[in-house]
């Protein structure tokens, strides 16, 4: 890893080093960048100036050393959390090579400046924007001018604190980018923020970002996202900074330019929106796999968001939320709750999390901080509002849930948190989750919430999971699981949804309608299982030899088939999306996707101009259709049959359970023996050859009769 070097030779420049977030866990530093971007603008500063960003990040037991090296006059952090710990990083910085320190970022501005100097280990401190503030405070310490004049700026003085009065955010037209500007030298970076827009149009009291909203013009934004991706080959989340994406004009086209290609690459896209402002007209626009939708509820009662000053419309968000996992199936959604604010109780904390357990969506609890610079801080005394008198500021008491209840709720999330997202990130778990859910017999007010509690129990008696919660229960902040991943238990998905479905207490329908969902999983996880070597193997048994010439690929669009039979050589392939978990795309030459209500049609759609088949691979597929539409498919894979073609159908015999128009399990199932797989083959004008028996699947082999 390739670190700062001190400089060498003469000392001529003003060196300053900016310091990232400590513990920002391999985010690229844009707030350190935007700083040296600007001020490196002014000749002056060019001149007689040195910045240099320590690359790659650091954390406070390394920061010491690296800064003290490079022998600056003045250390930059931006501080977004954990004062204390900066601030004895500062301290021991300045103990070694005498460096003046400055703070910003928003931590910066929202808590009191007594709090901020204590220690003597800051001199300065940035409040807001900063890159104006920044570049102004430089020039006044090399020429030993006068910082009283620099609106935003406070100082250490004669034993005390200046604080001068707030400054005016310089124009955005005026802010160069530090990726255009090639600021950035390190590129191993996975996690890289950018930004379309500054402040947010909303007025919530706990908050600290300006209301002052502006955008920055799309070409920039454009310009930006396709310089990242060709510069930072290592990048696996792009993170939009913006609160509520639906703010900007230039959503719709942001949406569409970081479709597909992010996905293709593996690359994440975190978007922050509040669903309230989004329009379902544009929800398939988020239809994709790179998508990582950050929903900011905070609460479900309108009662609770008027207090702070932040509007709620459970009817509007409710119908939202469910079209989400309908009409953009492939986008990870996580729903935020605040637990805490005032005009909750510890009963709507559990009907909040009620609520988020009936969505097909992850969850995010988190207590209330009441910073001392906001608009809540500012009034909590005479809102009666306590919280911790320093970081992380910690709501204690609200007058509607006393000390007592605010830890009853802390506690109810870290209970639920761990469940709450299994039930998300395996859908096979959350289908049926849900559907023992719904109308569950001599059900508590909160069922969700007291199955949620089971569950927490079987799985973290798992051994699989005992380390994920040790570290997931050292986090300060109520045990955050909301970035949980089924490759975390995936040796015991299995056994948790046999457990799951031995949590169905209704009549005997239900609990058969239980039992058969899992058997149908355990056959699909088994075969997801099954190295990509193997499954070729299977094939070319079934075969007798490696499929040949032009072959299309028929499969679910949540299997991970493309890449385990990519050997094939496919030239087409059809992904059906059966809503049942989601396996990364793999690259691939030519692909569509089709929804499964509309298979047939979309299937002919897709191949109306293709080129005939020699070898066509249908896997696990057929099952989902009723037998008319499972007949239709069949005689359209004949059409696209060229002279002497194969056709390989991989299945379990299981056949595919029933969902509602929302994509919610009903209790109903689609039947698809291997008799009536066979007859179906033969009404299409497909003639079976023979069957190879694979465990819980065969391949069934056809040629055309």
């Amino acid at each position: 890893m390739k670190k700062n070097k001190p400089p060498s030779g003469p000392r001529r420049k003003f060196r300053v080093v900016l310091v990232p977030p400590l513990h920002s866990d391999g985010m690229l530093p844009l707030a350190s960048g935007l700083l040296k971007a600007y001020a490196m603008r002014d000749p002056f500063l060019r001149k007689n100036a040195e910045i240099t960003i320590l690359e790659p990040c650091t954390d406070e037991r390394e920061a010491p050393g690296r800064v003290s090296a490079l022998k600056p006059d003045l250390a930059g952090f931006t501080v977004y959390g954990g004062l204390e710990r900066t601030k004895a990083v500062a301290a021991e910085i300045k103990r070694r090579c005498g460096a003046k320190i400055i703070f910003g970022g928003p931590l910066a501005g929202s808590v009191p400046q007594a709090e901020l100097f204590s220690g003597g280990a800051v001199d300065l401190a940035v409040a807001g924007e900063g890159e104006k503030i920044f570049a102004l405070t430089l020039k006044a310490l090399i020429t030993a001018g006068d910082l009283a004049g620099i609106k935003g700026l406070s100082f250490a003085s004669g034993g005390g604190v200046t604080a001068n009065p707030p400054g005016e955010p310089a124009e955005l037209s005026s802010l160069p980018s530090p990726y255009l500007e090639g600021v950035f030298k390190w590129r191993g970076y996975a996690r890289v923020p950018f930004e379309m827009s500054r402040g947010c149009r909303e007025s919530c009291l706990y908050c600290s970002i300006p209301r002052n909203y502006r955008g920055f013009g799309f070409a920039r934004v454009r310009a930006e996202v396709k310089k990242i991706l060709a510069d930072l080959p290592e990048i696996r989340t792009l993170f939009l900074t913006d609160p509520d994406i639906c703010h900007s004009s230039g959503m719709a086209r942001l949406l569409r330019l970081l479709g597909g290609e992010t996905a293709r690459r593996g690359i994440n896209v975190e978007i922050q929106m509040n669903l309230l402002n989004f329009s379902e007209r544009l929800m398939p626009l988020l239809n994709d796999r790179a998508f990582s939708l950050g929903v900011g509820v905070q609460s479900i009662f309108p009662e609770t968001c008027k207090l702070v000053n932040r509007r709620m419309d459970l009817g509007v968000l409710s119908r939202k939320a469910a079209l989400l996992s309908v009409k953009a199936p492939r986008a990870k959604v996580v729903l935020s709750f605040i637990i805490g604010l005032p005009g909750d109780t510890f009963e709507n904390c559990l009907a909040n999390f009620e609520w988020g357990l009936s969505l097909n969506a992850g969850l995010y609890f988190h207590r209330l901080r009441v910073y001392p610079g906001t608009p809540l801080g500012k009034v909590a005394g005479k809102a009666g509002v306590k919280f911790m008198p320093r970081d992380p500021y910690f709501a204690l008491s609200v007058p509607s849930m006393g000390a007592a209840d605010m830890k009853r709720a802390a506690a109810a999330a870290r209970e639920l948190s761990l469940a709450a997202n299994i039930v998300f990130s395996d859908k096979y778990f959350g289908f049926l989750f849900r559907y023992i859910a719904r109308d569950r017999p001599g059900a508590s007010r909160f069922p969700r919430v007291e199955m949620c509690r089971r569950i927490n129990r079987f799985a973290r008696a798992e051994k699989a999971m005992r380390a994920a919660a040790a570290r997931a229960d050292a986090f300060a902040d109520d045990g955050d699981w909301s970035g949980l991943d089924v490759k975390n238990f995936e040796n015991c998905r299995t056994t948790l949804i046999r457990r799951l479905a031995g949590l169905e207490g209704g009549g005997r329908d239900r609990r058969a309608f239980a039992s058969r969902f899992a058997d149908f999983c355990e056959a699909r996880l088994l075969w997801e299982r099954v190295e990509g070597r193997t499954a070729y193997q299977m094939l070319r048994v079934a075969a007798g030899d490696r499929p040949s010439g032009p072959a299309l690929l028929v499969c679910g669009a949540a299997s991970s088939d493309p890449a385990k039979m990519s050997g094939c050589g496919f030239s087409l392939e059809l992904l059906m999306e059966e809503k049942l978990g989601f396996f990364p795309a793999q690259p691939a030459g030519k692909r569509i996707y089709i929804d499964r209500p509309d298979m047939p049609g979309g299937l002919a759609s897709a191949l109306e101009k293709s080129e005939k088949f020699s070898s066509i691979v249908v896997s696990q597929v057929l099952g989902a259709l009723g037998a008319s539409a499972r007949l239709a498919v069949l005689k359209r894979l004949l059409l696209s049959a060229g002279v002497g073609a194969r056709l390989f159908v991989i299945d379990s015999g299981l056949g595919y359970p029933e969902f509602g128009l929302d994509w919610e399990l009903n209790g109903g199932w689609l039947d698809c023996t291997p008799e009536s797989l066979e007859a179906g083959l033969s009404a299409s004008g497909w003639r079976v050859t023979r069957t190879v028996p694979l465990g819980k699947w065969r391949v069934i082999c056809a040629e055309r009769a």
